[in-house]
């Protein structure tokens, strides 16, 4: 049992690998790249798919209220990310997300445990984590989206053909094969 209820049985996967479950499809609009957004979440790790969820941190269990993030900045979770752009307002949604979207040993970004313990502990688990089989796993409820009153209009949402797309994934690959390893 989560903080939202049991687990819906169907989900579905982006062409990424990032699996959504619905508890609850809220009544609001999705969140525009630019917006910011608010949210309540719970974060688990899988070592692999048939180890049991461990569950590192949580706004609800420390009483923070919910994490802020401007969508579309690259700071958080990239496979979050991804799911909150297709999150109505009011949901609440079970995100699992494969290691290579999830944290990275180049940068750690967004919701991570505040408590210097509970960080070494998940760095732990992390490292643990099969990289093949195992998640990262957030319970998130999507508060509110709105308007970020000092955003200079540097976020839209954008669609390209798939010419310009085929063009983006070549010059993503280059740059991922001239990357230092």
């Amino acid at each position: 049992m989560t903080p939202f209820g049991p687990v819906p049985k169907q989900g579905a996967t982006s062409p990424s690998g990032v699996t959504t479950y619905d508890y609850l499809v809220g009544p609001g609009p999705t969140p525009n790249y630019g917006q910011v957004v608010r949210i309540e979440w719970v974060g688990y790790t899988r070592a692999s798919a048939d180890a049991p969820l461990v569950k590192f941190d949580s706004t609800i269990d420390r009483g923070t209220g919910p994490l802020l993030v401007k969508h579309g900045s690259g700071r958080i979770v990239q496979g979050l990310e991804e799911a909150l752009h297709t999150t109505t307002v009011g949901s609440r949604r079970r995100v699992v997300i494969p290691p290579r979207l999830a944290y990275t040993k180049n940068g750690i970004y967004g919701p991570v445990p505040v408590d210097a313990f509970k960080r070494r502990a998940w760095v732990k688990e992390l490292a643990q984590m099969d990289a093949a089989t195992g998640e990262v796993v957030f319970d998130i409820a999507m508060v509110e989206a709105y308007d970020d009153d000092a955003d200079r209009g540097y976020y839209a949402d954008l669609e390209f053909s798939k010419a310009e797309m085929a063009e983006v994934d070549k010059r993503v690959a280059a740059m991922k094969a001239a990357a230092p390893k």
